[in-house]
């Protein structure tokens, strides 16, 4: 009797082994049909944030709060970046290019019609972009350009660099209350591409690129 009652115990515990077998590979197969169902109705732009592309032109409106740390990030540049400070008429308020500032820097050579325009444009004291010569160029380089940024940002007087004396001509002191209308733009400046017999591009030179960012005040006051 005791052996048929354990057999009997063994079927039972058995029967409990695959019914729960059955409905745990049950639930499984539910659940995944209705994930399945969730993934093929997700759309992914409804959760993530939709990036799109940088044109060659974009436009918007910002405040002094996008503009500063675009000037500091200026004070690191190799060279590949311009920030241009326009007035409501596009009067050049300043302009910050380390290329520029070279040549302004040097002894222009005014036979060269770029050269001559650089020299007339910003070395010229009766105009609103003047460099003051660009003294940051050269010796501590890096230190001298955030101490130009940081004086034309505030409207002070550069402590190293007397002649640079951005005093009345300050960005938050004269624009600080207005929107600014930002254009991105970026071009090529270098570079060797040809077509292979595939029509594959082939690069044979890398290229480098230049970005101008400008920003050119509007009469928007800032809400």
């Amino acid at each position: 009797m005791e052996n048929i009652a354990d057999a009997l115990k063994m079927a039972g515990a058995a029967l409990l082994f695959v019914l729960a077998f059955t409905i745990a590979m049950m639930l499984i197969s539910k659940t995944r049909e209705t994930s399945d169902n969730i993934l093929d109705n997700l759309r992914l732009k409804d959760f993530f944030p939709q990036v799109e592309a940088l044109e060659e032109r974009t436009t918007r409106e910002v405040g002094i709060e996008t503009i500063i740390p675009t000037l500091y990030r200026y004070c690191q540049s190799d060279g590949s970046l311009r920030i241009r400070i326009l007035d409501t008429d596009e009067t050049e308020l300043q302009v910050f290019d380390t290329g520029i500032e070279y040549i302004v820097r040097q002894d222009p050579d005014l036979t060269d019609p770029y050269q001559r325009e650089i020299n007339d444009r910003y070395n010229n004291p009766a105009r609103q972009a003047y460099m003051f010569e660009a003294p940051w160029e050269g010796q501590n380089q890096e230190t001298y350009r955030l101490e130009r940024v940081n004086a034309y940002i505030n409207g002070t007087q550069s402590k190293h660099m007397p002649s640079v004396n951005y005093t009345g001509k300050g960005l938050i002191q004269n624009c600080g209350r207005y929107l600014f209308e930002e254009t991105y733009t970026e071009y090529r400046t270098s570079g060797t591409v040809h077509i292979d017999n595939y029509g594959e591009e082939i690069v044979e030179i890398p290229a480098k690129k230049k970005i101008i960012i400008t920003y050119k005040r509007t009469d928007k006051l800032i809400n």
